[in-house]
């Protein structure tokens, strides 16, 4: 039998190779994964105010393909969608969701993005003025007429929205009298 001889730093220098190859083979390829993107609104006009903001999505998921090494890296990462709603109209509006509001690398394709679309309800802030009157909580012990609010007003400024506020035309501020007047 005859004996091989290795030349160390040959071999050495072919296993470098080799795995440098595989590494960049393996990194290249590509895949899809799902990964969640935060949801951050701009661009609201002043004089809107969305009424369903407590049922918006914080977060999307979004189906990208690229390189698996580089998707791997994105996963940790805290990446967020900047969704303007500056063409909002008062009332219902359906608002696309696109990847073109995605800071990601052009290295890759954004396929699907779920939910598509969010459902915004706005209204116009508005304010108005109403009567207001007091009403005690319990009935008034004897000898006490009247309950006057200090200082005297007629009127309270409201703010909201103004679908809301087309529906009220006066406050009732409720009055609690101490037990000791009982």
């Amino acid at each position: 039998i005859k004996k091989i001889k290795i030349h160390w730093p040959s071999a050495l220098l072919s296993v470098l190779l080799a795995l440098t190859i595989w590494f960049t083979v393996a990194g290249r390829e590509r895949v899809e994964a799902w990964i969640n993107v935060h949801v951050e609104i701009k661009d609201v006009a002043s004089n809107y105010i969305i009424m369903n903001g407590n049922k918006l999505p914080s977060t999307v998921e979004v189906r990208l393909r690229g390189p698996s090494g580089l998707i791997r890296n994105l996963t940790g990462q805290n990446i967020p969608m900047l969704l303007s709603l500056s063409s909002l109209k008062p009332g219902h509006n359906l608002v696309p969701l696109n990847g073109d509001n995605i800071p990601i690398s052009g290295a890759f394709d954004i396929l699907e993005i779920r939910p598509a679309a969010i459902e915004v309800d706005v209204d116009l802030y508005a304010e108005k003025e109403v009567e207001l009157t007091a009403k005690s909580t319990h009935s008034l012990p004897s000898g006490i007429t009247r309950i006057e609010l200090i200082p005297p007003q007629e009127t309270i400024r409201l703010k909201g929205p103004q679908m809301v506020l087309k529906k009220i035309d006066k406050v009732e501020a409720l009055v609690s009298l101490p037990s000791a007047v009982h």
